[in-house]
């Protein structure tokens, strides 16, 4: 038995912090670059956690191509743990789709980040239910990765994954059920040049009352239905005026209020309404647009609608404040408010686009003034020595009897 021990290979005894598989490797290897595996799956238990994983060369890295030698099943890609898989070169990592399952599973058992960069994943025309799917509350970053062709999503955040944090850039979700749906009290930010195009459901779906989706430079088009935030926007509706002629909203959306900031001002109670935001489109440069918001629901009176962004002109850092000149309607259903290109509560430098993340807030009573524990306790003094005073006072007031 000793003699077995000391003759396993290294990589029995400890994780590598870097990986390497191929489309011509074996998961029987140690993962070296020399000898890599076959599959991330295989690959995955001999990485360390925080560690990364890279692809050598074009593959179906599930095993689910038949041309790859040693050919086998296509297996789902569970991660458990912090880690990077990089495809090297952009789209050259690519999985075939599990039949009737998922072809990545994120599922931490505890805090953690997972960074997929790189990736291509084809449900070939729905045979795999969901591209990747999120089960648990963790840090996603997808960075140049392409899902299609998913019988239900391109990407899913379960139920289940309260707390969790995508990051999405340069990722395009097409030709699936619904190409971005979160069903969890989780954050998703579709940023970066990211294109959600062809879905035959619902372009990005949000449907959990904590959860939201941040749309910022991205682009969701050409689907059956673009979005589906029944939520938040069933009977809301918003309209720009001013500005060049052609001045019209671009990637608008009324989204949860994390969806703006993970923090609320100090000064509140609470949102009053969901919040909403857009970028404008041919409205031209230094322009000021009148924004209308409508929502189905009468707001308290005490209504005041925050920004989130520079509370100055130029400034750089984003605050919280509320937008100067917003008005309440009559009935506190809607608020009318105006912003001017580069001009306060812009949140986009760049000359001719206005960005605008508001949030109709209500702010907290008036506290009713308290005394500190010194303060008490030298009212207590005071009051002893004024029943100490009276009472000297009442027995000067006593005649003395005579002898």
């Amino acid at each position: 038995m000793l003699g077995v021990l000391l003759l396993a290979p290294a990589w029995a005894h400890a994780q590598a912090t870097r990986t390497w598989v191929s489309g011509v490797g074996d998961d029987a290897n140690p993962c070296s670059r020399t000898a890599p595996c076959r599959t991330l799956a295989g690959a995955l238990p001999k990485t360390a956690t925080g560690g990364e994983i890279d692809v050598l060369d074009p593959a179906a890295l599930d095993g689910s191509d038949d041309f790859a030698a040693p050919a086998v099943a296509p297996v789902t890609l569970v991660i458990d743990k912090s880690i990077t898989i990089d495809g090297g070169g952009r789209y050259v990592a690519a999985f075939g789709g599990v039949p009737m399952g998922d072809s990545i599973v994120v599922n931490l058992t505890s805090p953690g980040t997972v960074i997929l960069r790189n990736l291509q994943l084809n449900g070939f025309a729905g045979t795999g239910s969901n591209g990747i799917r999120v089960v648990s509350s963790a840090n996603v970053v997808l960075d140049h990765v392409d899902v299609a062709g998913y019988a239900q999503n391109c990407l899913l955040v379960d139920a289940g994954a309260g707390g969790a944090l995508v990051d999405i850039a340069s990722s395009t979700f097409s030709n699936c059920s619904t190409g971005v749906a979160n069903r969890a009290a989780a954050a998703v930010n579709l940023g970066g040049d990211s294109a959600v195009v062809l879905n035959t459901v619902a372009g990005v779906s949000s449907n959990n009352p904590l959860g939201a989706v941040y749309f910022f430079n991205s682009n969701t088009r050409s689907n059956t239905q673009n979005t589906d935030l029944t939520t938040y926007v069933s009977g809301s509706s918003a309209s720009v005026s001013g500005g060049s002629v052609g001045c019209a909203f671009a990637n608008q959306q009324f989204v949860a209020p994390n969806a703006i900031s993970r923090t609320l001002p100090v000064a509140v109670g609470g949102p009053a309404a969901a919040g909403f935001q857009f970028q404008t489109t041919n409205c031209g440069p230094g322009a000021t647009v009148t924004v209308t918001l409508n929502y189905a629901q009468a707001m308290p009176a005490s209504t005041v609608l925050y920004k989130f962004g520079p509370a100055t002109p130029g400034a750089t850092q984003s605050t919280w404040f509320p937008l100067p000149g917003a008005v309440l309607s009559a009935d506190r259903k809607g608020f009318t408010y105006s912003l001017t290109d580069n001009g306060i509560g812009d949140s986009n430098g760049a000359i001719g686009f206005i960005d605008d993340p508001v949030l109709p807030l209500v702010p907290l009573p008036p506290s009713i003034p308290t005394l500190s524990h010194w303060a008490l306790a030298l009212l207590g003094v005071l009051v002893s020595a004024m029943m100490v005073w009276e009472r000297r006072r009442q027995r000067a007031r006593i005649p003395m009897r005579s002898a």
